[in-house]
């Protein structure tokens, strides 16, 4: 059979039908069709422009595959700035990546990225990173696997996450245990372990009094001094937090509920929290945390707690974070909740990069996890 043919909808077509072309103004229609279609979501008009449209850094590199009229595959690059210490590089978060599933397999998803690519490069994008259990097709594109996304969870409601762990993870765990009781089971054990390693930690914490915890609701300029004396002299990859960002990524963001709680000492921030919560179900997040080295330790062990708290006087019963790579930062983090009763659970998701300048013109090798501080944050927040 002729390699550069194939059927879709029942009819036979060759590849040069696929049209691949840069987003035009009404696209979003069909676009949120396909992604609703696939996801099994109702992501609508606003929520599309507010991810695509109205970020920080403009307008997102979005390219279509397109059959006769019909959009059957998606690609978009999101403009994001990272810091390494005091220089920022622009760079992009892998996004929409969606092809209808009788059109797989057919070189199509790489000529999506090879559009986002060359536009990338015109854009001065130096890097391009983002989060995928898709690994195959992806490695054909140029990407490279430098880790996996680890999961640190809290249990504060063992029934009741036992219900959600299982609707979450059941994909998974079925690859490996066949057995629906045994999947079960797994999942009581898996909520039961997690309630009683936080309850156990979590009575070896004790609550600071020495600063106060304040809730941020609106972008606030101390967000950016503060954020300017965290990355000084931090020799790692992350997101530029500024204030803009935040904002997009924080309080207009129309997905998910989020809130920042802020230590504050003689009118300056020490350290926030950044917490979220789903629409859906009883879940919480730890979207990121962010504190100063001076006091770190109690500033860290205050705002977890009063995370935690926030988080229970909510009605969630799983608080969900990330981690990922061995930076010192990482570490740091990392251990700042486990202390207070996160436990680490198996990896998830691949997280993957590629770097489309010449890696001369970056501070270091971006592919080493060392050198990254990656939090929930990273993620748009989009479901």
């Amino acid at each position: 059979m002729d390699t550069n043919r194939l059927k879709a909808m029942g009819n036979t077509m060759t590849l040069d039908e696929i049209i691949i072309r840069e987003y035009r103004a009404g696209d979003e229609v069909q676009i949120n069709r396909l992604h609703n279609e696939q996801y099994g979501t109702s992501r609508g008009p606003e929520a599309w422009q507010w991810e695509f449209m109205n970020g920080p850094y403009g307008k997102s590199i979005f390219i279509v595959a397109e059959h006769k009229g019909e959009i059957i595959g998606t690609q978009a690059l999101l403009p994001i700035a990272l810091s390494y210490g005091e220089q920022k590089i622009l760079s992009a978060k892998s996004e929409e990546t969606l092809l209808r599933v009788e059109y797989r397999g057919q070189g199509i998803l790489k000529r999506l990225y090879d559009a986002c690519f060359k536009l990338a490069v015109k854009k001065g994008i130096a890097l391009v990173w983002g989060f995928t259990y898709a690994e195959r097709p992806l490695r054909k594109c140029g990407f490279e696997f430098p880790s996996r996304l680890n999961h640190l969870i809290l249990i504060l409601n063992p029934s009741k996450a036992n219900k959600m762990t299982g609707s979450r993870f059941t994909a998974q765990v079925r690859k490996r245990v066949g057995s629906y009781i045994v999947q079960k089971l797994l999942f009581r054990v898996f909520t039961l372990i997690g309630f009683l390693w936080y309850k156990g930690r979590n009575l070896k914490i004790n609550a600071s009094s020495r600063f106060k915890v304040a809730l941020i609701t609106v972008v606030d300029a101390r967000l950016d001094v503060f954020w300017e004396a965290f990355r000084e002299k931090k020799d790692f990859y992350t997101i530029d937090r500024n204030s803009a960002y935040l904002d997009w990524r924080i309080f207009k963001n129309p997905n998910l509920t989020y809130q920042i709680l802020a230590v504050i000492y003689n009118d300056k921030i020490q350290g926030y929290i950044v917490i979220g919560r789903s629409k859906i179900v009883n879940l919480g997040y730890i979207t990121d945390l962010c504190v100063l080295d001076e006091y770190s330790e109690e500033v860290s062990r205050l705002l977890v707690s009063h995370a935690i708290a926030c988080l229970h006087d909510q009605g969630v019963c799983y608080i969900d974070a990330w981690c990922v790579g061995n930076s010192p930062q990482t570490k740091q983090y990392s251990s700042y909740l486990i202390k207070s009763g996160f436990l680490p659970v198996p990896r998830a998701s691949y997280v993957v990069m590629k770097v489309l300048s010449g890696e001369g013109n970056l501070p270091v090798d971006p592919y080493l996890l060392n050198q990254w501080f990656i939090t929930e944050i990273f993620s748009e927040g989009a479901g």
